[in-house]
Protein backbone atom coordinates (compact mmCIF):
# COMPACT_ATOMS: atom_id res chain seq x y z
CA UNK A 1 0.00 0.00 0.00
CA UNK A 2 2.78 2.39 0.76
CA UNK A 3 4.65 1.77 -2.35
CA UNK A 4 1.28 2.53 -4.32
CA UNK A 5 0.51 5.59 -2.51
CA UNK A 6 4.09 6.88 -3.18
CA UNK A 7 3.23 5.92 -7.08
CA UNK A 8 0.36 7.81 -7.04
CA UNK A 9 1.97 10.75 -5.11
CA UNK A 10 4.91 10.57 -7.97
CA UNK A 11 2.57 10.88 -10.92
CA UNK A 12 0.59 13.76 -9.24
CA UNK A 13 4.17 15.55 -8.71
CA UNK A 14 5.05 14.75 -12.24
CA UNK A 15 1.93 17.22 -13.18
CA UNK A 16 2.23 19.95 -10.94
CA UNK A 17 0.11 18.46 -7.93
CA UNK A 18 1.44 18.74 -4.41
CA UNK A 19 0.34 16.65 -2.43
CA UNK A 20 -0.73 17.88 1.00
CA UNK A 21 0.94 15.59 3.12
CA UNK A 22 5.12 14.43 3.67
CA UNK A 23 5.31 11.12 1.70
CA UNK A 24 7.89 9.42 4.01
CA UNK A 25 6.13 10.44 7.44
CA UNK A 26 2.76 9.92 6.58
CA UNK A 27 3.97 6.15 5.29
CA UNK A 28 5.41 5.55 8.44
CA UNK A 29 1.91 7.30 10.57
CA UNK A 30 0.23 4.78 8.52
CA UNK A 31 2.01 1.51 9.03
CA UNK A 32 1.64 2.36 12.93
CA UNK A 33 -2.44 3.68 12.57
CA UNK A 34 -3.03 0.01 10.66
CA UNK A 35 -0.81 -2.11 12.69
CA UNK A 36 -2.47 -0.76 15.95
CA UNK A 37 -5.97 -1.22 14.68
CA UNK A 38 -6.96 2.48 15.04
CA UNK A 39 -8.20 3.23 11.46
CA UNK A 40 -10.40 1.63 9.03
CA UNK A 41 -9.49 2.87 5.58
CA UNK A 42 -7.23 5.54 3.85
CA UNK A 43 -8.39 7.62 1.27
CA UNK A 44 -6.30 9.27 -1.34
CA UNK A 45 -7.98 12.26 -2.76
CA UNK A 46 -7.84 14.27 -5.97
CA UNK A 47 -9.92 17.17 -5.68
CA UNK A 48 -10.94 20.11 -6.55
CA UNK A 49 -12.45 23.22 -4.40
CA UNK A 50 -14.32 21.04 -2.21
CA UNK A 51 -15.62 18.13 -5.14
CA UNK A 52 -14.19 14.95 -5.31
CA UNK A 53 -12.50 13.78 -8.93
CA UNK A 54 -10.58 10.90 -7.72
CA UNK A 55 -10.31 8.30 -4.83
CA UNK A 56 -7.91 5.61 -4.29
CA UNK A 57 -9.69 3.58 -0.75
CA UNK A 58 -7.87 0.99 1.05
CA UNK A 59 -10.35 -0.76 2.83
CA UNK A 60 -8.84 -2.95 5.98
CA UNK A 61 -10.00 -5.93 6.16
CA UNK A 62 -9.41 -8.14 9.78
CA UNK A 63 -9.74 -11.67 7.52
CA UNK A 64 -6.98 -13.20 5.12
CA UNK A 65 -7.20 -11.97 1.81
CA UNK A 66 -5.08 -13.09 -1.87
CA UNK A 67 -3.31 -10.32 -3.23
CA UNK A 68 -4.09 -9.52 -6.43
CA UNK A 69 -4.55 -6.40 -8.92
CA UNK A 70 -1.90 -4.63 -10.70
CA UNK A 71 1.15 -4.09 -9.00
CA UNK A 72 1.87 -1.41 -6.47
CA UNK A 73 4.57 0.64 -9.37
CA UNK A 74 1.01 -0.08 -11.65
CA UNK A 75 -2.15 1.44 -10.20
CA UNK A 76 -4.97 2.79 -13.03
CA UNK A 77 -4.20 6.66 -13.53
CA UNK A 78 -6.58 9.10 -14.81
CA UNK A 79 -5.59 9.73 -18.69
CA UNK A 80 -6.44 13.50 -17.33
CA UNK A 81 -7.30 15.79 -14.58
CA UNK A 82 -8.14 19.07 -14.17
CA UNK A 83 -5.49 21.35 -13.76
CA UNK A 84 -6.45 23.22 -10.55
CA UNK A 85 -6.52 19.69 -8.92
CA UNK A 86 -5.57 18.88 -5.17
CA UNK A 87 -4.23 15.93 -3.45
CA UNK A 88 -4.81 14.68 -0.13
CA UNK A 89 -4.91 11.92 2.31
CA UNK A 90 -7.44 11.43 4.98
CA UNK A 91 -7.98 8.00 7.22
CA UNK A 92 -11.17 6.76 8.73
CA UNK A 93 -11.27 5.89 12.32
CA UNK A 94 -12.19 2.44 13.49
CA UNK A 95 -15.65 2.25 14.46
CA UNK A 96 -14.68 -0.51 17.25
CA UNK A 97 -12.50 1.50 19.58
CA UNK A 98 -13.30 4.32 21.60
CA UNK A 99 -13.43 7.27 20.12
CA UNK A 100 -10.73 8.51 23.04
CA UNK A 101 -8.37 5.91 21.81
CA UNK A 102 -8.24 6.90 18.03
CA UNK A 103 -8.18 10.40 18.78
CA UNK A 104 -4.87 9.69 21.26
CA UNK A 105 -3.04 8.37 18.98
CA UNK A 106 -4.25 11.07 15.96
CA UNK A 107 -2.97 13.79 18.43
CA UNK A 108 0.58 12.10 19.47
CA UNK A 109 1.08 11.65 15.61
CA UNK A 110 -0.48 15.31 14.79
CA UNK A 111 -3.37 14.09 12.45
CA UNK A 112 -6.30 16.78 12.26
CA UNK A 113 -9.34 16.80 11.11
CA UNK A 114 -10.82 17.06 7.58
CA UNK A 115 -13.73 18.08 6.25
CA UNK A 116 -15.73 15.79 3.70
CA UNK A 117 -15.66 16.54 0.49
CA UNK A 118 -19.17 16.86 -1.94
CA UNK A 119 -18.89 12.88 -4.27
CA UNK A 120 -20.76 13.73 -7.57
CA UNK A 121 -23.10 11.17 -9.14
CA UNK A 122 -21.28 10.04 -11.66
CA UNK A 123 -17.91 8.71 -9.87
CA UNK A 124 -17.64 5.43 -10.82
CA UNK A 125 -16.45 2.89 -7.68
CA UNK A 126 -14.79 -0.41 -8.42
CA UNK A 127 -12.32 -2.83 -6.90
CA UNK A 128 -9.16 -2.89 -8.68
CA UNK A 129 -7.65 -5.64 -6.48
CA UNK A 130 -6.47 -6.29 -2.91
CA UNK A 131 -3.34 -6.83 -0.62
CA UNK A 132 -3.31 -9.74 1.41
CA UNK A 133 -0.84 -10.72 4.68
CA UNK A 134 -1.67 -13.70 6.94
CA UNK A 135 -4.76 -13.00 8.99
CA UNK A 136 -4.97 -9.75 7.53
CA UNK A 137 -6.21 -8.16 4.08
CA UNK A 138 -6.73 -4.67 2.05
CA UNK A 139 -8.96 -4.19 -0.73
CA UNK A 140 -8.15 -1.28 -3.15
CA UNK A 141 -11.47 0.46 -4.39
CA UNK A 142 -11.44 3.48 -6.75
CA UNK A 143 -13.70 5.89 -7.45
CA UNK A 144 -13.44 7.50 -10.83
CA UNK A 145 -14.89 10.27 -13.01
CA UNK A 146 -15.56 8.61 -16.68
CA UNK A 147 -13.87 12.35 -17.84
CA UNK A 148 -10.76 11.56 -16.55
CA UNK A 149 -10.40 8.16 -17.29
CA UNK A 150 -11.96 6.92 -20.91
CA UNK A 151 -8.67 4.44 -21.06
CA UNK A 152 -9.63 3.10 -17.42
CA UNK A 153 -12.68 1.15 -18.33
CA UNK A 154 -10.99 -0.86 -21.12
CA UNK A 155 -8.07 -1.71 -18.92
CA UNK A 156 -9.61 -2.37 -15.32
CA UNK A 157 -13.23 -3.71 -16.42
Amino acid sequence: MGREIATIAQFARGRSINPSFNLDDTIVDLSLLALNDIISSIHLQFYRGNTLVREYAYVILQEGRGSSGPSPDSPPLPSSLPSDVQLRLVIKRNPNLPKSTCDEWFRRLKWGSASALTVPANLRRSTYGSYGSGGYGMDRILLADDDYDSDYATRYR
